[in-house]
């Protein structure tokens, strides 16, 4: 009762429209323990548990008026525990069938789009989301609460709980008093942190019509075509004048927040994570020589040791039993409509961006004379499933895609999306910007071959890792800026050229001492030739730089440069509104620490969707990467666990088949196109 009070289920409407909905389902899964159902909990989690994942979701539904939409929406969750992660997301779930009482890690749905982000203060009282583009209607909506770390938990107030500080996570409506609206004008608030604001009055609903500048809030969404509406900034705290419904006289005292952290034990360097069925016994290859797990040259980086956080008892203040004023109504029975029984699947749409969980690739053979088509095929033997992603690379002036590679890309059992790389040679990164004649010729020819060869959408970036290239010297041709010039070029000229299926990638080189460079944000060449951003990225298997679990590799930092947030959570604020890929990823084997090669792969299995914007995993699978090796057979337990990573449901995304005069071609082609007889 007290609760629903305090959401406000039963205040009045402005106008005849809703001001707000709560939740219908809220609960939370635990990959760690996969078939625990946290239902009945009074809280909800995200981030890291155990060395795995804590993902809530919470749907709610939703009726609006047929012929407008609200202005902005916001999804509100109350903390119930800080200090907060660094980085929260929301993400879509398009399959809103799962129940409360019956969701558990096994069963959960796939996550689609990340639909807002907030990095709020570490004790910010409660969080909201710009939810306003995901509300296009009535129905039910469904939404997953995420952290990218394995060594924090948050946690949220649930519908079970009876905090009279903040309710259970609700979606309030602004409206506008202009004219009607189908498509709101959004234009996200300014970025703010959340500093912690003075406990709100017993009784009070803690949620707003609008959100203050005090909680940090976050849109990933890009605004539309400029109208004229009044008051789209939400106002400032001193000024905020909330004027709630008269409350019930209920005398509830509002429990004392925490406010200090208990101090927690160092754990382990990896947790010890369960496993799951084993698949069939692969031989032991014989190990490889010892390696060194440190590049030839490369800077010392001491880095942060993973921690995770242990699982801590949630205690509930006591309240005192009240009895409620009779002139406060029941709050309304909350009745799960009907779900849909067909699944909902993941499908590679525009762009070839998942609609839910991630597509899933290889680089085989790399640093080998290997057959690469011989190389893919021994490697999805090994890994037990087909590749959606066939990553090549190419330089100078070489003309790709290859015949051996539409031949992959068309392949009739298991076709795939090609990732073609190309590195420019013969001349810099200013030259090619100012139009260098004979580049710009080869990119005509270029841009000739694949249109007769390729009519598939493909991956395709232009000298992938270029911070180690960077001359930062003006004039020298190489700078970062040049970079972003030259790339810019390159994908202009080939789409001028009708290169229309070409899916643009920026890819990073995912290695700190470059990211602190005062000139690297001057890489970016423009959100308008860039449709997603990657990044590569590798594991070590021996204490030192890079050692650690999947959460460590996927957001590394360094002790020496405590500014540096992580890759992923600087993408995740400087592209809100990209795609993500891990373009190249692995583990360099140790003969010194064998058992970490599985330990890292089972961490990957758990973690994996603590980073829902990742929308593609592109492995580098080499015997000798100056040294390295990332040969995923190097131990059987090594092997095993690659595997049963490897199926994880996430990855089980289609791709739509076009029919052409009534016969089904291969999937997210463009147009049909005959294979040529002139291909090298």
């Amino acid at each position: 009762m007290a609760g629903a009070v305090l959401i406000g289920l039963v205040g009045g409407k402005v106008s005849g429209l809703p001001e707000r909905v709560a939740t219908s389902g809220d609960t939370f899964a635990l990959t760690a323990a996969p078939d625990e159902s946290t239902g009945d909990e009074n809280y909800l989690a995200a981030g890291g548990q155990n060395g795995g994942a804590a993902i809530t979701f919470v749907k709610f539904n939703v009726k609006l008026p047929e012929d407008r939409l609200p202005r902005r929406a916001w999804l509100w969750l109350g903390v119930k525990k800080s200090p907060l992660p660094d980085l929260v997301e929301l993400s879509q779930v398009p399959d809103t069938r799962w129940t409360e009482s019956t969701l558990t890690a096994t069963n959960a749905p796939r996550l689609g789009k990340v639909v807002a982000s907030v990095f709020p203060k570490p004790n910010a009282p409660a969080i909201a989301f710009d939810v306003t583009k995901a509300l296009r209607g009535s129905g039910t909506v469904a939404f997953a609460v995420t952290a990218p770390t394995s060594a924090q938990l948050a946690q949220f107030v649930a519908s079970e709980s009876l905090s009279t500080f903040a309710g259970p996570p609700t979606i309030t409506f602004e409206w506008s008093t202009g004219p009607i609206f189908r498509d709101p004008p959004v234009t996200p608030p300014a970025f703010a942190t959340s500093p912690l604001i003075p406990e709100l009055p017993p009784l009070v609903s803690p949620w707003p019509d609008a959100p203050p500048a005090v909680f940090a809030t976050a849109s990933t969404s890009n605004p539309p075509p400029a109208l004229t509406v009044p008051n789209l900034t939400p106002p400032t705290l001193p000024t905020f004048e909330y004027v709630p419904p008269p409350p019930p006289t209920i005398d509830l005292v509002p429990p004392t927040l925490p406010t200090n952290e208990p101090v927690l034990p160092e754990p382990p360097a990896l947790p010890v994570i369960p496993a799951l069925p084993a698949p069939p016994v692969v031989p032991e290859p014989s190990a490889p020589p010892l390696v060194d797990p440190s590049p030839p040259g490369a800077p010392v980086v001491e880095p942060s040791p993973p921690v995770v956080e242990p699982s801590l008892p949630v205690v509930e203040p006591s309240l005192p039993v009240v009895e409620p004023s009779p002139s406060v109504p029941a709050p309304p029975v909350v009745v799960e409509p009907t779900q849909p029984t067909q699944p909902v699947e993941c499908v590679a749409g525009e762009r070839l961006v998942p609609s839910c969980g991630a597509l899933w690739g290889v680089a085989p053979g790399a640093h080998t004379s290997q057959d690469r088509t011989q190389a893919l095929a021994d490697f999805e033997e090994r890994a037990g499933k087909p590749q959606m992603i066939y990553h090549a690379y190419h330089r100078g002036r070489e003309l790709f895609p290859t015949a051996a590679e539409v031949a992959i890309a068309r392949d009739a059992a298991n076709p795939r999306i090609l990732f073609l790389n190309w590195k420019p040679t013969g001349a810099t990164w200013g030259q090619i910007a100012a139009g260098d004649p004979a580049t710009d010729a080869y990119l005509d020819q270029l841009a000739a071959h694949i249109k007769a060869n390729l009519s598939e959408q493909f991956f395709f970036t232009m000298h992938h890792e270029p911070e180690n290239d960077v001359v930062d010297r003006a004039g020298s041709g190489m700078t970062a800026k040049d970079y972003s010039s030259a790339f810019r070029h390159v994908i202009q000229r080939l789409r001028a050229n009708g290169v229309a299926n070409l899916v643009s990638t920026m890819c990073y080189m995912a290695y700190i001492p470059w990211n602190v460079q005062p000139w690297f944000g001057d890489l970016y060449p423009g959100d308008d030739v860039v449709d997603w951003v990657s990044w590569d990225i590798y594991a070590y298997s021996e204490p030192g730089h890079g050692f650690g679990d999947f959460a460590e590799m996927m957001n590394r930092r360094a002790s020496n440069e405590p500014a540096w947030p992580g890759f992923y959570n600087w993408a995740a604020r400087t592209f809100p509104d990209k795609p993500l890929m891990v373009a190249e990823w692995g583990v360099w084997y140790s003969a010194k620490n064998p058992r970490h090669h599985a330990d890292f792969f089972d961490s990957a299995r758990l973690q994996l969707e603590l980073f829902p914007r990742v929308k593609a995993y592109v492995y580098f699978e080499t015997p000798n990467a100056e040294g390295r090796d990332s040969r995923v057979q190097n131990t059987t337990a090594g092997l095993r666990s690659f595997q049963q990573f490897s199926n994880h449901p996430a990855f089980a995304v289609k791709l739509p088949r076009a029919q052409v005069n009534g016969r089904e071609v291969s999937p997210w082609r463009a147009l049909p196109t005959p294979m040529p007889s002139s291909l090298p």
